[in-house]
């Protein structure tokens, strides 16, 4: 089964060119190998950088770990020292690395999105960098359950819209819509009303964004990142200049939506994303900026692409689509308002299709500040390893889960 691609392949683009940086780092720096007791993958230097750059590297990474039935294994990347390179599809594994005070995030990976920000974001901030902690902190009342409860009711209130204006005529006439499209655009329009006090945002903005940002990722997360002389030489690259020139636009939407909110004279009583990013006294106006396209890029893509997944997992299995309809039904509400909260199949049927199908497959990459033991003392990951987590693996492992590559929301 696919996953989405088009922000997936630019996150997974991120991560891997982002390694290869890392990679010349710390060969330049020659710290000194570890020793490991864990599973080595069988292929070669080059085939695994070959793999690594494809357009299906999470599940050349899946494939290996069945290969070695070993859910913690080395992958052999050239140049790479210090502890190694170490691919973890084990959750508690993940659990601990994540969570331990000297794992860290290595900037190399996620600074590029700063040429998109404008300035520093918490996106490419390390986890012990005082900036990374102010920003979240600050914003952390946005997702109060009161909070969430408003959004619920915005959200409900675009999607009858949505239904009425868009889906409805649809059905009438028997054509047919892309899913990513419409979802990733409706969660557009959600999340400017919700966490920016921005309403009635048309379709043409939505196109405008979306267009501009895949253009400025495929730059900035991409290419700049997989040759580093392309920053040297931006005046004799077009397509550079024109990255430049669409991420100042996407800089001045984010500015326009500040400007917008501090001339709105009946701005939200609630503690909205805008609001608290323009009230944190530790943001410069740059930063704010910044941290409203992080917020924003964040929110519409990964939701709507989760949803665009949803409707097309219940377009291939219109038996598990009947099963979660008569459950909602059988609420006791009518079908127009089904309350989705008493539905416990809805909830395993987003469960299956977050597992199945993750808008975040690629997961997250850290470096170990500290040797990890995990199976009982059989696997050991050095300090200073380079560790990636795709949750893909997590969520298609089979010591987790039977037959994993079924849509299966029943096993929930």
């Amino acid at each position: 089964m696919e996953l989405p691609t088009t922000r997936n392949a630019s996150f997974r683009n991120t991560i891997i060119v982002g390694l290869l940086s890392v990679t010349l780092i710390n060969f330049l720096t020659m710290k000194k190998r570890s020793k490991s007791n864990c599973p080595i993958a069988p292929t070669s230097f080059i085939e695994n950088i070959k793999q690594l750059c494809g357009n299906k590297a999470v599940f050349f990474l899946l494939d290996t770990m069945r290969a070695l039935k070993s859910d913690i294994y080395k992958l052999k990347v050239p140049g790479i020292s210090g502890g190694g390179f170490y691919i973890i599809g084990n959750s508690e594994a993940t659990r601990q690395i994540l969570l331990d005070e000297t794992t860290e995030k290595p900037t190399e990976v996620y600074k590029s999105f700063n040429n998109i920000a404008g300035d520093k974001s918490m996106f490419a901030a390390a986890t012990k960098d005082p900036y990374w902690y102010h920003v979240r902190k600050g914003t952390a009342p946005a997702f109060s359950s009161s909070e969430v409860k408003r959004m619920v009711y915005i959200c409900e209130k675009n999607l009858d819209t949505w239904i009425r204006d868009e889906l409805k005529p649809l059905m009438d006439s028997k054509d047919t819509f892309d899913p990513y499209t419409e979802m990733t655009y409706l969660t557009f329009k959600i999340i400017l009303e919700s966490a920016f006090e921005y309403r009635n945002a048309s379709r043409q903005e939505y196109e405008f964004l979306r267009y501009n940002l895949e253009k400025c990722l495929k730059e900035f997360t991409f290419k700049e990142m997989t040759n580093p002389l392309r920053s040297l030489f931006t005046m004799w690259i077009p397509e550079r200049r024109k990255a430049f020139e669409m991420s100042g636009e996407l800089q001045a939407f984010a500015a326009n939506l500040l400007e917008k909110y501090r001339n709105n004279p009946n701005k939200s009583v609630n503690n909205t994303v805008i609001r608290l990013i323009e009230n944190n006294p530790s943001l410069s106006e740059k930063s704010k900026i910044a941290e409203i396209l992080v917020f924003f890029i964040a929110g519409f893509d990964t939701t709507g692409s989760q949803l665009a997944s949803a409707l097309v997992l219940l377009a291939k299995y219109p038996e598990e689509a009947e099963k979660m309809k008569e459950d909602l039904l059988s609420s006791g509400m009518s079908e127009d308002k089904a309350p989705a909260t008493r539905s416990k199949y809805l909830k395993s049927v987003i469960q299956e299709c977050t597992r199945i199908m993750p808008v975040g497959a690629s997961g997250s990459i850290r470096v170990t500040g500290k040797e990890f033991t995990f199976k009982n003392g059989t696997v050991t990951v050095p300090k200073n390893s380079i560790i990636w987590t795709p949750f893909l693996l997590m969520f298609r492992n089979e010591e987790y889960f039977d037959k994993p590559d079924e849509f299966r929301p029943g096993r929930w």
